[in-house]
């Protein structure tokens, strides 16, 4: 009896470091796939400027990537002679699958929490003051929800933000 109990402790013991490790290590993964897409979307932004001169509207509201969403993905579907400048925003595809709400591109965190993006330069091609960058930012929540955007700008809530800034 003893035996078993030892044994059954030992398993017990096991799994759960195993599920930890698998805990920590699907976290990582969110983050590394993050910073993945933030940079797949700035390259994309970059190509998009070139071509038109001009980095789409983005205010850096939870709303901001729809204006992406549609300059990146639907312009090049919707308008046969545009360019499709990310095809990995098809919803049918496999990249952003059931990540794309109405227009409004998710972030890997939750399945609720969108990116953001906000251009450098206003309507009036004046500098904003708060970018960070002066042609866009563009950012993720990261794993605890809040940040830039939503919850506030304190070190606390922005220190696990994925960005392109930093």
């Amino acid at each position: 009896m003893v035996e078993l109990l030892v044994t059954i402790s030992i398993i017990m013991v096991l799994m759960a470091l195993a599920f930890g490790t698998y805990t920590l290590l699907q976290g990582k993964a969110k983050i590394s796939k993050a910073s993945t897409e933030i940079k797949l979307f700035e390259n994309r932004l970059q190509e998009y400027e070139a071509d038109t001169g001009e980095f789409p509207a983005g205010d850096g509201t939870e709303r901001s990537t729809s204006e992406l969403y549609q300059r990146l993905y639907e312009d090049g579907v919707l308008n046969s002679s545009s360019k499709i400048y990310m095809s990995e925003l098809d919803p049918d595809g496999n990249m952003f699958s059931r990540r794309i709400k109405n227009g409004i591109i998710i972030d890997p965190f939750k399945d609720k929490n969108p990116y953001f993006y906000l251009r450098g330069v206003d309507e009036n091609g004046q500098q904003r003051e708060d970018a960070y960058n002066p042609d866009f930012d563009l950012w993720s929540l990261g794993p605890n929800g809040v940040g830039r955007g939503k919850g506030g700008n304190d070190q606390d809530a922005t220190e696990d933000d994925i960005t392109n800034w930093r």
